[in-house]
């Protein structure tokens, strides 16, 4: 090897080992994986994720693993590795020699114009280069085999093959596997070699020596090496470990991260996110998100990793406050030291504050008093009442919020002290001295000029406990407890919660950092906010990001870096967000059940009248955001509005004859938002309303003309009867709504309210109960009512059911503007079954407080009503029925689709009626709920 590389100019340079492990997913055949030996990993073009394992290859969406065996055209079971081409193509490199590559999902193992079948090398495929249209295999132990043009045009058996790289130029090596040296190909024009204990870097013309010949640190076989999109140069070694040169592209070599000490990695992988992906030798694939974070634990020297509060000052030194009453420093060029700050042996501090002046004094405030530790390490007990929170502002003053108040302390005049607010003060923040917001247990106050003011705004949510609060430059954010958090930019004002975006709803802590960076601190994360000229943009921060755990106590800035103390340690990472935050999300359909029956995934579906229940599942190809991935979805021509999902599938259930689209999207745990995915589906409708069939009714009622009088006579009797049919339909619903057991337990509750002495309550529902019975009566003597009286009848019913069942559910009726609720009529009596089969069934049996919404709008001619809750779903309901009550159906709901159906009929054309729909439900393959739709025509 020496004569093909010759070695000149050697720069010896200083080695640092970073032996932190970043934070960091795993993947094993818990779940899903075949085998836990991984020894490749590659990323398709369509976003999957396939890993090569000795018992079958793998392809992983992010929620499931799907395995490709010897059934799936696999060349062997035992696959060692993964090539991604300039086509992207992965090539598989098998046990047994024979080549094979995966193209759309599939594997291939030859065709015409590429007939891998030629080639079998029978030992192990080690190296695989493709350029143009040649292909090149290289074997463990059998020499290496050409394909050129659609032939086999050399082949060589004999020895093994360590490496086939091609230089700028053109040329082509084919590296021996029995030579002393490893020689690995970085790019066109850099190759790492490695001799002895030399790590040595030839590019073009200059040689550079990366590791001397003293280090013992490459002693073992290097297996694998990776360039990373960041510069850094990942170097796997076969004894276990890999090492990393952070900034390699810049020649900056100094120092070297050792991550997963005594793992056995195999093979590793950038994905288009800017993840890195790990395969070991049996610990199934290691992803980590984030990898410029690193973390500092017990592990690492910290006495407690119960951190409180984390300050870094102007000598890169790092201080941690923890629970234990010890504030630890991080020295970057020497060890952990510990300040143990306890006055008694029996108590502990924790210590909630720390913060720094220009003097070079560090402040610490715990639950109990504030101290000042100078830059001769000296300590001073400032105050014995504790601090809620410390801020040291631009112009060198430090504001302390307690419970006494707020007091505000002169750092250029001996710590000179005044006062400036006395009562309970739970956080500070202020942009100078001479401007201090405060919040207290009796507001928001602003201290300027000398003077206190009272700081609020309309609808009265400043009114609600604040837990802390930040005023920068572009906005004022509060922290609202228990309610999210409000943010004021300008004239903008907006409240962020966990609907719209917000990490948690009871965020604990908010700093800012820089200008229009805020982070809202909580025990699921941390919500980053981006504030400019009043536009609010959102991310997160969790454990996928590289902090040591989503409880987050504080957090420090600064430069482009943040420092994040946790109840698991501190963790360090960038300030910014990474490439991935750039890269939307891919939504793929991964199955489509149409009546229940698997079926190929195409962009549009021709069906019978009778596939009307589809249920599509999605693949959303987002690794860095896994479980915080958002769905949207509407079928064109039934929802009029988008619904969100944390769940992969969508299903609908007896659609209407005619064209469906299927729009769907999917937005990452940062807000971007996936292209729009389209699926269309043609329900043909059934013979009977088809052209030809009408054609061949209409021929035959000439036949038949002769018989027409007749016709229309039964045509008249039918419609009596008809109408006969609807009367009776009414008492039947009324029946059905106001049965002996409703009366029979309301009567029950009044007798309670009773005999508990409560006569408040049984007059008031005694009056509500006679109210609704006398509403019942007279709406059943009218074939119509106005949609008014039917609203006010039901809300009297919901008000009753809600004091019945001591206010178990929560419930709301919307009416649209555009319906005229005096004017228009509708029959009585066809939304109260659903109501209440929703209370009984859906809302009660469920244990935690129930919320039912019953939206009215209009549809052309007809009144559309849909019903939903949040209970426990049809199947839950059914079962819980089964037990309880063998043998009895409830008739409410028959009845009532009964009068639905008649209805229709007697319209003269059952199209303008889609008469009832039920939906099911789900979040993450749970019954979250069922949605029933009724269209009644409006008279």
């Amino acid at each position: 090897m020496s004569q093909v590389l010759p070695l000149f100019l050697f720069i010896l340079l200083s080695i640092q080992l970073s032996a932190q492990d970043p934070s960091f997913l795993s993947f094993t055949v818990e779940d899903g994986l075949v085998s836990n030996h991984v020894s490749g990993i590659a990323q398709d073009k369509d976003g999957f994720m396939w890993f090569s394992t000795d018992q079958g290859l793998m392809r992983f969406d992010g929620e499931e693993m799907d395995q490709f065996g010897l059934k799936d055209s696999l060349p062997d079971q035992d696959i060692r590795g993964l090539v991604l081409d300039d086509q992207q193509r992965i090539w598989l490199k098998s046990a047994n020699g024979r080549p094979a590559y995966i193209q759309s999902g599939r594997v291939v193992t030859g065709i015409e114009t590429l007939p891998l079948q030629q080639i079998n090398l029978e030992s192990a495929i080690t190296k695989i280069h493709v350029s143009e249209d040649s292909y090149y295999f290289g074997s463990e132990s059998n020499g290496f085999a050409l394909l050129k043009n659609g032939e086999l045009a050399y082949e060589r058996k004999g020895e093994g093959i360590q490496n086939i790289y091609e230089d700028n130029q053109g040329q082509l090596y084919v590296v021996s596997g029995n030579l002393e040296e490893q020689l690995f190909q970085i790019s066109k024009n850099r190759i790492l070699l490695r001799t002895g204990d030399r790590l040595v870097l030839r590019a073009q013309d200059s040689t550079t020596v990366l590791m001397p010949q003293k280090s013992k640190v490459f002693r073992q076989e290097i297996t694998d090496v990776f360039e990373d999109s960041r510069g850094g140069l990942w170097l796997v070694k076969k004894g276990g470990g890999i090492f990393c040169y952070p900034k390699f592209d810049q020649g900056a070599f100094h120092r070297i991260r050792h991550w997963f000490h005594g793992k056995l990695i195999t093979s590793i992988f950038e994905d288009r996110e800017g993840s890195l992906w790990f395969g070991t030798r049996s610990q199934g694939v290691l992803l980590v998100v984030n990898p410029e974070a690193r973390s500092y634990g017990l592990d690492d020297g910290l006495s407690s990793d119960d951190i409180q509060s984390v300050y870094r000052d102007a000598d890169a030194r790092i201080w941690l406050g923890n629970s234990q009453g010890q504030v630890q420093s991080i020295d970057p060029e020497g060890p952990i030291k510990t300040d143990d700050i306890s006055y008694d042996l029996n108590t502990y501090l924790s210590i909630d504050q720390i913060d720094g002046d220009e003097q070079g004094n560090l402040w610490y405030g715990s639950d109990q008093m504030l101290l000042v530790k100078d830059r001769d390490a000296q300590l001073s007990f400032l105050n014995l009442d504790g601090a809620n929170d410390l801020e040291i502002t631009e112009d060198q003053h430090a504001l302390l919020a307690n419970d006494l108040g707020l007091m505000r302390f002169d750092l250029t005049k001996d710590n000179r002290v005044d006062t400036l607010y006395r009562g309970i003060t739970v956080a500070v923040s202020a942009l100078n001295s001479e401007e201090v917001w405060m919040a207290t247990d009796k507001g928001i106050y602003l201290a300027r000029n000398g003077g206190l003011q009272s700081f609020n705004i309309e609808g009265g949510l400043l009114q609600q406990p604040i837990t802390d609060l930040a005023i920068g430059p572009k906005a004022k954010v509060f922290l609202l407890q228990g309610k999210g958090a409000l943010v004021i930019s300008g004239a903008k004002q907006i409240l962020l919660t966990e609907a719209n975006g917000l990490i948690s709803n009871n965020c604990h802590k908010v700093v800012t950092c820089n200008s229009g960076v805020y982070f809202l601190l909580s025990s699921n994360g941390i919500s980053k906010l981006y504030v400019d000229n009043q536009e609010i943009r959102m991310s997160s921060i969790t454990k996928l990001d590289g902090i040591a755990s989503n409880q987050v106590n504080d957090i420090h800035c600064f430069g482009d870096t943040i420092y994040v103390a946790t109840n698991r340690g501190m963790s360090v990472l960038p300030m910014g967000d990474r490439g991935r935050a750039e890269v939307p999300p891919s939504l793929l359909v991964k199955r489509i059940n149409i009546s229940d029956r698997d079926t190929s995934v195409l962009s549009s579906y021709q069906l019978s009248y009778d596939q009307n229940n589809i249920q599509v599942f999605f693949s959303a190809l987002a690794f860095s955001s896994l479980a915080e991935l958002q769905y949207r979805y509407k079928l064109e021509g039934v929802d009029e509005d988008w619904y969100s999902s944390n769940s992969s599938q969508v299903r609908y259930t007896n659609l209407s004859p005619g064209k469906h689209t299927l729009l769907t999207q999917v937005i990452n745990r940062n807000g971007k938002m996936s292209e729009t995915n389209r699926l269309t589906f043609h329900v043909a409708p059934p013979f009977w309303k088809t052209w030809w069939f009408r054609a061949a009714s209409a021929l035959l009622g000439l036949l038949i003309l002769a018989a027409a009088v007749y016709l229309l006579f039964r045509y008249q009797k039918e419609k009596s009867e008809l109408n006969q049919k609807i009367r009776e339909g009414q008492l039947m619903a009324l029946r059905a709504q106001m049965n002996p057991h409703f009366i029979f337990n309301c009567l029950n509750s009044i007798q309670y309210f009773v005999m508990e002495n409560d006569k408040r309550s049984a007059n008031l529902y005694l009056s509500m109960f006679s109210d609704l019975m006398r509403r019942v009566l007279e709406n059943s003597r009218h074939a119509s009512i106005p949609i008014e009286d039917e609203v006010e009848s039901l809300q009297l019913y919901l008000q009753l059911e809600s004091l019945r069942f001591s206010h178990q559910f929560s419930y709301d009726i919307l009416v649209d503007p555009d319906i005229d609720q005096e004017e228009e009529m509708i029959p009585p009596m066809l939304i109260q079954p659903f109501a209440e089969n929703a209370i009984w069934h859906g809302l009660l049996p469920k244990d935690s407080a129930g919320s039912l919404s019953i939206r009215l709008m209009r549809n052309n001619d007809l009144l559309r009503c849909i019903i939903e809750d949040n209970g426990i779903g049809r199947d839950k309901a059914q079962e819980i029925a089964g037990r309880k009550r063998h043998g009895h159906k409830s008739a409410g709901m028959k009845n009532t689709a009964k009068r639905l159906n008649m209805l229709q009929q007697k319209s003269g054309n059952e199209n303008r009626i889609q008469g009832l729909k039920v939906v099911d439900l789900y979040e993450q393959d749970q019954a979250s709920g069922t949605r029933v739709e009724i269209m009644i025509p409006l008279q």
